[in-house]
């Protein structure tokens, strides 16, 4: 399997009991159990509970099965591994024993894996029976697990495995007297393994959230197993974020992991949470941490994570239609004067690709042809791509740098000006370019002495020879910063990060043992803030998280949404409609633009239009180091979505947990190895400039949007845009189906959303396993609920599928699955499931075909029935199915969709054109005589088709057969189905025969109606296949 490399790399290489787990067991599992309940789920449909039972198991927030195995089996396997390393504790544990403790704890749920096993309820133990029967199931269920092959002697030890499966509880069932028990370990071995498996039972169900490792009632009894094993040498303490964020919680988790573990070797992260990480800790270590500590490791590894990426790469570095260098506020936060004047010398090159002057030596000629410029000037320039270079490198000096001096330092911005102009040798064009006009913003001097400039250093090259453009450029920059660098410096903005301290007292949790001082989040700030927008002089709310920290107008450069737009959050009648983004959002924005792995540079309203959606993956209660792996590998190998090749590898068949788990889009090796180059995808205002050509790598990842992960396993997002042609409906198709397909391959929790923040702070906030956060229409109607439950998911993920293969069967043309026909097949279903079956009709017209696909057919027939409409519309398939049974009792319609359909055809329309005051008795007596001319004709081979009855069994059997075919139609078909409506029967006729087609096909197919004909070389092909 695809995950088992994650796990591996985490796990010691001399470790042979956890690696073997990991190779023989785990890939079994996630087949057999991850759409088991352990927790959670929805019970309506379970009669093996009670009412109250099922609503108190509902009521509990999900955790899939193979989520509660590995959350109780890798903490614990790390605290042996620990106890071991460390010398700690009076008990060691022979690899015998732990083989034995994983394959107990793996079956200590075997009333929930077997639910509806009268044998295991409570899992009886009374007498040997009783014993007997437990030992068999649990061998049952450990030989599906492939535990030979973890285990080969297990049978041996069966008896051993089976007390530790039933006295794992503490509450309930448990049957701690051992004179009926044949065990091989000693018993007070056996007892002691009984502690780690109820060490792993609390541990995976009880924890979910750091503080309730120390808080919680229910979870001291942890703290007292750690205190056995550990002869009290270790304990647990924890830190705790009240809010999420995304990357940037990530980066905080990450720096407080730091700040705990740097130089304190007796203390180790242990569970990893969306908002926070459970550590073991040595007793004796002391350990104090004060904010001005974390406050400084925040912001170094901030920079740490920023500053590299930004000289770099320059994210939201661009040049507006005035030719003005813009970029995010964010850059003055993280580098130094001279990475940021090198920055502007490398990305004023790099960012000018194109040839930016045809326009404005144009509008250069036309103003001195109106005498707006003097006729002494020359603009007879020929356009070039380095004079653009040079035209932005004076904005960048002139504009960009020397706007940051005061106002009022005049004589010092003259004094550059003027060692500029002659560094340069413009010295004897610049008078000359002061009497050339600013139009529209634009400054066309610099254009005009660009041009001059180049014309005096003809076949000077970017960077080869001597001296060349860059060279030029650096040097220049550094005259600036040599006359300026105080005056500069001390006027770089810094806004991003002044307020984070104060988020980072009141947002961070710590034990009392721990912390030096705290504070709690600002609510009374907040309020007043939020009153205070409401009245005269008001200032701009966050239109993300609405909280208590300043804010400012939204910049398209520094924001991946369209900031110019109406939103609820602003007052009626603003002067202005750009809403405000607080200083704390704006530092996850930072982050969001920072760490993408994609190579697109958009921003603002151009990444908007992208119509990304966001999959933010939550542990089911936590991550270990382990599982937090996995989940991160299986994130950055995933491939594009190509559904034409999941169709391919289904081929037919329902979507299994194993066939899932073989997907390409899990299991294609990504090469993450060399990040892409970032592109230019249309994000100069001044014209959309060509792209360099994708790269493999984008090929691949074209529709995904990922961040470059920190090492802090908590919390996992990553974006998906639509395709360049996609509407509404089209951007959430893939979407969707990872978002169901996700928590069956990494046993997690996901929230698919257009908010780019995370909209819960941790998996524990939301009870279900899958929340679709707006979805489109299309999703709710198929789904029928927005919040999907772990036990339900498997079934939801197969009816989306199901739906998805149909409109690719109808709609897909020349390699494009056309998702926009997504809504009309569910509106279609809806409706009617009998639709299903017109689907089918509109595939043999399209391929000009006289008879359905038997293949088809049947895949049709088995999603109908065990897929899309499970225990709903059962009624009108069995009325279909009820007619056809009935009429191939006296007639046979071969191979040709017409005459297979015939009899109900017949009948309908007879009904449909019969006077609307006519007797039923009448209308049935006109309905028999209608089908037995029709059959005389067919005896007669007038008509197509083949009559099953000749000479007297005409009269003894046929006229009973038309009868009784005649009757059911005209009371279940036409009064019931379409409420004895003639018009309804009509709108209703072509889609109820497509169904007698499918399911007559379908019937011949599984050798329940035999032909009286020879099929055609069409149909013997078709027959072969199947």
């Amino acid at each position: 399997m695809f995950f088992l490399d994650f796990l591996l790399k985490q796990t010691d290489p001399h470790d042979p009991v956890t690696r073997s787990f990991i190779e023989h067991m785990i890939p079994n599992l996630m087949q057999e159990y991850v759409i088991t309940s352990a927790k959670g789920g929805d019970h309506a449909h379970d009669l093996g509970r009670d009412d109250e039972t099922r609503r108190k198991f509902e009521a509990k927030p999900d955790q899939n099965m193979v989520s509660h195995q590995l959350n109780g089996i890798f903490p614990t396997l790390r605290l042996l591994h620990i106890l071991d390393d460390e010398g700690i504790g009076p008990y060691h544990f022979s690899d015998l024993e732990s083989r034995i403790y994983i394959l107990a704890y793996l079956m200590h749920d075997i009333d929930k894996i077997v639910p509806h096993d009268p044998s295991l309820k409570g899992v009886e133990t009374q007498d040997r029976d009783a014993i007997e029967r437990a030992k068999k199931s649990i061998a049952e269920q450990l030989q599906r697990c492939n535990a030979e092959a973890f285990f080969p002697d297990f049978m041996t030890y069966l008896e051993d495995i089976t007390y530790l499966v039933v006295n794992t509880q503490q509450m309930w069932g448990t049957n701690l007297h051992t004179y009926l028990w044949n065990f091989q370990l000693r018993e007070r071995r056996i007892l002691l393994l009984r502690r780690l498996c109820t060490y792993s039972d609390h541990i995976a169900y009880l924890i979910t959230s750091p503080s309730s490792i120390v808080l919680d009632n229910q979870a001291k009894n942890l703290n007292i197993i750690l205190g056995e094993l550990s002869d009290n040498t270790l304990t647990f303490t924890y830190h705790q974020l009240r809010e999420v964020r995304g990357l940037l919680t990530n980066v905080i988790n990450e720096s407080l992991v730091d700040l705990f573990t740097k130089g304190n070797d007796g203390i180790w992260p242990y569970l990893f949470f969306a908002d926070g990480v459970v550590y073991l800790q040595r007793a004796s270590q002391q350990l104090t941490v004060n904010h001005k500590q974390v406050t400084e490791t925040v912001r170094e590894r901030l920079r740490q994570i920023c500053a590299q990426r930004i000289i770099s790469q320059a994210p939201g570095f661009k040049f507006s239609i005035q030719g003005i260098a813009k970029h995010p506020g964010y850059y003055f936060e993280f580098l130094t004067l001279e990475e940021y004047i090198e920055l502007l010398t490398d990305f004023t090159i790099r960012r000018t690709t194109n040839d930016i002057t045809v326009v404005p030596f144009a509008k250069l000629r036309q103003m001195q042809e109106h005498s707006e410029i003097p006729a002494t000037i020359t603009t007879d320039f020929v356009p070039d791509k380095m004079t653009g270079m040079m035209s932005r490198f004076l904005s960048v000096v002139f504009t960009t740098l020397l706007d940051l001096l005061d106002k009022k330092q005049v004589e010092l911005r003259d004094r550059v000006t003027q060692a500029v102009v002659a560094h340069l040798a413009l010295t004897p064009y610049w008078s000359q370019s002061l009497t050339i006009p600013n139009r529209g913003g634009v400054e066309y001097r610099w254009f005009w002495l660009a041009a001059c400039f180049m014309r005096d250093h003809q076949g000077m090259d970017i960077y080869d020879g001597e001296p060349n453009l860059f060279q030029i450029f650096r040097s220049t920059l550094a005259l600036v910063r040599e006359l300026a660098g105080d005056e500069l410096r001390q006027r770089l903005p810094q806004r991003y990060l002044q307020h984070l301290p104060a988020y980072l007292e009141s947002n961070i949790e710590l034990p009392l043992s721990v912390q030096e001082g705290g504070a709690l989040p600002d609510f009374q700030g907040e309020l007043a803030r939020y009153a205070g927008a409401k009245t005269k002089g008001r200032k701009l709310i966050c239109t993300l998280c609405n909280s208590a920290y300043p804010t400012e107008e939204q910049a398209d450069n520094a924001v991946l949404f369209q900031p110019w737009v109406y939103k609820n959050k602003l007052s009626l009648y603003a002067g202005k409609n750009a809403g405000g983004i607080c200083t704390i959002c704006a530092l996850e924005l930072m982050l969001r633009q920072i760490l993408q792995k994609s190579t697109l540079r958009l921003t603002g309203s151009k990444f908007e239009s992208l119509k990304t959606k966001y999959i933010s993956i939550y542990p089911n209660f936590f991550f270990t180091q382990e599982t937090g792996a996995m989940v991160e590998g299986i994130i950055q190998q995933l491939q594009d979505i190509n559904f034409f090749s999941i169709r391919r590898q289904l081929n037919g068949e329902d979507l299994t947990i194993k066939r899932l788990l073989e997907l390409e889009v899990f299991t294609a090796a990504g090469n993450e190895s060399q990040p892409p180059p970032i592109l230019s995808l249309h994000d100069d205002e001044e014209e959309e400039e060509l792209s360099e050509p994708e790269t493999s790598v984008e090929q691949q990842e074209r529709s995904y949007i990922k961040f470059q992960q920190t090492a802090y396993p908590g919390i996992y997002m990553f974006g998906m845009r639509a395709a360049k042609d996609d509407d509404d409906t089209s951007s959430w198709a893939m979407p969707a189906f990872l978002a169901l397909a996700l928590p069956l391959v990494s046993n997690t929790k996901v929230v698919l959303s257009e908010l780019p923040i995370p909209l819960f702070s941790s998996g524990h906030d939301f009870r279900e396993t899958v929340i679709l956060d707006a979805p489109h229409a299309y999703l709710t109607r198929l789904l029928r609920d927005n919040r999907i439950r772990v036990n339900t998911l498997h079934a939801q993920l197969s009816r989306l599928t199901s739906i998805y293969r149909i409109n690719l069967d109808t709609y897909a043309k020349q390699g494009k699955p056309e998702w926009k026909h997504l809504s009309g097949i569910t509106r279609d279903l809806a409706t009617d499931p009998l639709f299903l079956f017109s689907y089918l009709r509109k595939q043999q017209r399209a391929e000009q075909r006289d008879t359905l696909r038997t293949k088809r057919v049947q895949q049709y027939m088995h999603a109908y029935k065990n897929v899309l409409f499970t225990n709903v519309q059962e009624e009108n398939m069995s009325k279909v199915e009820q007619c056809v049974n009935l009429y191939t009792r006296f007639y046979r319609g071969g191979y040709e969709s017409h005459s297979i359909v015939r009899p109900v055809d017949i009948v309908a329309r007879a009904i449909i054109t019969s006077p609307r005051d006519i007797e039923p008795e009448d209308l049935l007596w006109q309905l028999q005589g209608e089908v037995t001319k029709w059959l005389n004709r067919v005896r007669s081979k007038q008509t197509s088709g083949y009559a099953m009855f000749w000479g007297k069994d005409i009269t003894e059997k046929e006229i009973q057969a038309v009868q009784d075919f005649i009757s059911y139609f005209y009371k279940e078909v036409f009064v019931t189905y379409c409420e004895g409506e003639r018009g309804i029967l009509r709108s209703r006729l072509n889609r109820f025969k497509d169904g007698c087609e499918a399911y007559y096909v379908y019937q011949r197919a599984m050798k329940r109606i035999q032909e009286q004909s020879e099929p055609t070389p069409e149909e013997l092909e078709e027959m072969a296949e199947v």
